[in-house]
């Protein structure tokens, strides 16, 4: 069997001695701190929002800019199951969604998806935002794992 290396993209960089510790456990993280983020204002966009807006819906975020983002195009106030990243993740869906329920938060997207397979999730919502890759970062992810 073929042992391959783990593969990660941070767009905040890290400390180096996480990196090394990281790579001793055959993880290779890649720094790229390039990624700009941008609202989008696309009108279906803010129809499905609106749609999702009046329904419980299991949401999942995991950066504070995405919950800052759909808050943004969302005026009223939603009901939401949430499972999202602790620290600013977290404050976010706080103050942006305060009728809604953080069922978990944990520090990684790992254990973000742990929680949610254990809980029986069937159907979720990610707001993630990436409009347009770069061809450095499409590049980065074609590689295999």
């Amino acid at each position: 069997m073929q042992n391959r290396r783990i593969q990660i993209l941070s767009t905040k960089i890290l400390d180096e001695a996480l990196l090394a510790e990281a790579a001793n456990h055959e993880i290779d993280i890649a720094c790229l701190p390039f990624i700009e983020t941008q609202a989008v204002a696309d009108e279906d966009l803010i129809d499905s929002l609106k749609r999702l807006s009046g329904q419980p819906i299991t949401a999942i975020f995991t950066s504070s800019r995405s919950v800052t983002a759909v808050s943004a195009l969302i005026k009223e106030s939603v009901s939401w199951n949430i499972y999202c990243l602790f620290g600013a993740t977290k404050e976010q869906v706080q103050i942006h969604f305060p009728q809604s329920t953080v069922y978990a938060t944990v520090a990684d997207s790992a254990s973000l998806a742990e929680e949610i397979i254990a809980a029986g999730i069937k159907e979720a919502y990610f707001f993630v935002a990436i409009k347009e890759w770069t061809p450095s970062l499409k590049s980065w992810l074609a590689k295999p794992i």
